[in-house]
């Protein structure tokens, strides 16, 4: 379950990404329900992102 940030601030992960900040933020704090929250919304954005997609899989599993 580690998350990395990216350095493109074109796609999630870059610095200039709110949103992804805060999703990594809350998940490393394991505030489930915020991440998740915010993961969807990310997901929305950047479907093709693999990132994502497994942060989410895990928070929904571990809140589970």
């Amino acid at each position: 379950m580690a998350a990395t940030l990216g350095i493109n601030p074109g796609n999630p992960g870059g610095n200039e990404d709110a949103e992804y900040q805060q999703a990594l933020e809350a998940f490393h704090l394991g505030r489930w329900d915020e991440a998740i929250r915010l993961l969807e919304n990310l997901h929305a954005r950047f479907p093709d992102d693999q990132r994502i997609e497994r942060m989410l899989d895990d928070a929904l599993q571990v809140r589970a």
